[in-house]
């Protein structure tokens, strides 16, 4: 079971799902029923976007290991991608009051409220979430909590609030996840030299780190740059092309890389950026930029010239957001942008 299990987590992080997923069947019948390797098919189940198929696994891993975990939150995010708000929250029931795994599931409702634009009731969640990480003696995930409601702030075009919650999570604790996804907090939230400090520390504390120097570096040096110099960072993110489906990824090189090319005119090959996102709803999850991937195709579309299809790509980013926050700054372009079409 370890040498076909490892091989598959080795796969998965690269983003090779396929072979991943032979590896993870293979060691499944050499030992039917590991929990761990039956959590890990579930996961890539979805990353390959076979919702039912993921769904199937996971409920024969609760049928097996009822006292498993780790497969709520599974079972949250598929219950989110298929539209049963009443099953995501059998899922919260399931955990919450639980030391140590309440704390992933308020972050999963952080995730999906920010994803809808309720920044309000994500920033709540995110706090609860942190708190009760804290209460677990769990500070790295308190503020990796607190880095990625930075994140979605400054995705949103809130750079001030986006600023202090990165501040909360260097204060209560510091590796390398957390500086990094500060880092692009910094990058999207207009703090590049801030952003670059972080990033360089991680080139020299991670110099041999696969991830980290194909897929989270590059990302993050070309979040710093996006504004000034698209060209630059369309470079950059080259190296990151094989593994940007990997999770340490999870397209947001695509999403840069889209807006690199809005900002260049070059609007069909922007257009195909974001829609590797929409496409990939499995892997994304409730990340914010599944939502606002929509918003990139229709700024994509108007580049191109291309108005009926604008037209269709903000109206479906409006649905997503039809009772976001009114004042996020991204949700007001938006509405003015579409309100310009023809």
């Amino acid at each position: 079971q370890t040498p076909l299990n490892a091989l598959g987590v080795i796969c998965t992080w690269l983003g090779y799902y396929d072979q991943s997923l032979r590896a993870y069947q293979a060691s499944l019948n050499l030992y039917p029923g590991n929990a761990t390797v039956m959590n890990n098919m579930v996961d890539d189940l979805l990353n390959l976007d076979r919702l039912d198929a993921a769904k199937a696994a996971a409920r024969e891993l609760q049928a097996q290991h009822p006292d498993d975990h780790v497969i709520h939150g599974y079972l949250y995010i598929l219950d989110f991608l298929q539209h049963d708000s009443a099953g995501m929250q059998r899922e919260v029931a399931s955990d919450m009051g639980k030391a140590g795994w309440e704390d992933p599931i308020l972050r999963n409702e952080s995730s999906a409220e920010a994803y809808g634009g309720h920044l309000a009731k994500s920033l709540d969640f995110m706090r609860l979430a942190a708190d009760s990480a804290q209460r677990a003696d769990k500070k790295e995930s308190a503020a990796l909590y607190y880095a990625e409601g930075a994140v979605h702030e400054a995705l949103m075009g809130n750079a001030a609030p986006a600023k202090q919650l990165v501040k909360d999570a260097l204060t209560l604790a510091r590796d390398k996840n957390i500086d990094a996804t500060a880092s692009l907090a910094l990058a999207l939230a207009g703090d590049p030299p801030k952003a670059a400090e972080l990033s360089d520390q991680l080139s020299r504390h991670y110099p041999a780190n696969t991830a980290m120097k194909f897929e989270i570096l590059p990302e993050l040096r070309a979040a710093a740059i996006l504004q000034h110099d698209p060209r630059k960072a369309i470079d950059i993110l080259a190296v990151s092309m094989p593994y940007e489906l990997a999770p340490s990824a999870l397209l947001y090189p695509a999403y840069f890389r889209g807006y690199a090319y809005v900002a260049m005119r070059q609007g069909p090959a922007a257009a195909q950026e974001f829609q590797k996102i929409i496409d990939h709803p499995g892997l994304v999850q409730m990340d914010p930029i599944g939502a606002l991937a929509h918003l990139g195709l229709g700024r994509a579309y108007v580049v191109a010239g291309d108005q009926a299809k604008a037209r269709a790509a903000y109206n479906d980013f409006l649905t997503i957001w039809n009772d976001a926050d009114p004042n996020i700054p991204i949700l007001k372009e938006a509405k003015m942008e579409r309100a310009r079409l023809r």
